[in-house]
């Protein structure tokens, strides 16, 4: 039997950048609003990422650290957010 797209799980990567971070609480900042990264429970600890990737060889940011790593389907995570301040 084939395998569909919908039937398969998505590995990514959960990255934090203290470049990126830093990058995006500048530009919420001008705006009027307050960045917060996301969390991502990995291997049963919370861990703050910037950033979810499906490739890590071409990333921005030198300062990148792995936090978490699996199929996306199957972690807990919930996303940055940018409330108005």
């Amino acid at each position: 039997m084939e395998e569909t797209t919908l039937n398969r799980k998505h590995y990514r990567y959960f990255i934090y950048s203290e470049t990126q971070y830093k990058e995006r609480v500048e530009i919420e900042k001008r705006i009027g609003r307050v960045y917060k990264p996301g969390i991502v429970v990995y291997k049963g600890r919370k861990k703050q990422y910037t950033e979810v990737v499906s490739n890590i060889e071409n990333l921005r940011y030198a300062d990148y650290k792995i936090v978490a790593e699996g199929y996306i389907e199957d972690m807990t995570f919930t996303k940055s957010s940018h409330n108005w301040g």
